[in-house]
């Protein structure tokens, strides 16, 4: 997930979403567990949980939530919230400022 990314409820959502506010913006990514390693062939796997820290906003009145990160990524996948693009051009072009 992109730190200030502003991610948008789509029609499908109105009905689906478990979290169903109209926009959410991440703010940050915390990490609150890591699981113990597990050997693969490849190596050793490390398995990391996150939550995202979020500004959402319903009906125009912003709140600060947390959010699972696996639980948002679930509605992504699922076409229930699409990320607004123009949300990324921003963020480059305060990046090459």
């Amino acid at each position: 997930m992109f730190i200030g990314a502003l991610f948008n409820l789509t029609d499908k959502g109105e009905d689906k979403s478990s979290l169903g506010w109209g926009t959410i913006r991440i703010v940050d990514r915390v990490l609150i567990s890591k699981d113990c390693p597990t050997r693969t062939d490849n190596g050793v796997k490390f398995f990391y949980d996150y939550n995202l820290v979020c500004i959402v906003e319903e009906e125009e009145v912003p709140e600060v939530f947390t959010i699972r990160e696996s639980e948002f990524e679930e509605e992504l996948i699922s076409g229930l919230y699409t990320l607004d693009y123009r949300s990324l051009k921003a963020l480059r072009a305060r990046e090459w400022k």
